[in-house]
């Protein structure tokens, strides 16, 4: 798990332009420099720019890895956030955040097939059992989709193709009256989960998933 800005045109800082020319005063009517109904203190100034460019998503991710890898963050990590103003306790806090998410995504994937263990066997099964191209379509769709279900929908089916493996048996048609269609590329997959219908019907997700689970595409 980016946008576009749209731009707004600034207002301009001197406020309503005066008349080039001025209307004589009436003697009755004496002129003030301000008058009492037009205050000259209602202007708003804008914010001043701040000359460091924003946190990158690349930099985040880097703070993340580091994290992971070490368990903590540099001192100099810290000094350059420090400079962006932004302290070390809020570091921790998102670093800890982002750590806590990605655990969660670990506990469904094992969920998902069945638990850890078996989930380390189906790796293992893979490491020997796929091509190097297999392997990569995998690890992209589980490491890079933004949508935790189509990671779930992957390891189901490198799941399916595992059990089929070691118990031909258990996915073996029953008759002719079960569906046997397939998905034939990642890129059907990928167009079945964007369906609306995914979301918001129960019996096509379920559709979704039979139909993986019948497939050989990773």
């Amino acid at each position: 798990m980016t946008s576009e800005n749209s731009t707004i045109e600034p207002t301009s800082e001197s406020g309503p332009q005066p008349e080039t020319q001025l209307e004589p005063s009436s003697p009755s009517t004496p002129t003030t420099p301000n008058s009492p109904n037009q205050p000259d203190n209602l202007t708003i100034d804008p914010a001043p720019q701040s000359s460091e460019p924003p946190i990158s998503q690349q930099f985040l991710s880097e703070l993340t890895q580091e994290y992971q890898q070490q368990g903590t963050l540099s001192e100099e990590r810290y000094q350059q956030l420090e400079k962006l103003g932004i302290s070390k306790p809020f570091v921790d806090t998102y670093i800890k955040g982002v750590q806590s998410q990605a655990n969660e995504a670990v506990q469904k994937a094992y969920a998902a097939v069945g638990g850890k263990e078996t989930f380390e066997q189906m790796q293992q099964w893979a490491t020997h059992n796929l091509s190097k191209e297999q392997i990569l379509a995998f690890n992209e769709i589980v490491t890079t989709s933004p949508n935790m279900d189509a990671a779930i929908l992957a390891i189901k089916g490198l799941y399916a193709d595992y059990r089929q493996a070691q118990e031909p048996s258990l996915l073996q048609g029953k008759g002719s009256g079960h569906d046997t269609s397939v998905f034939e590329s990642l890129a059907q997959v990928t167009e079945a989960i964007k369906d609306p219908r995914y979301e918001k019907d129960p019996a096509y997700r379920r559709a979704v998933e039979s139909k993986l689970a019948r497939s050989r595409v990773l």
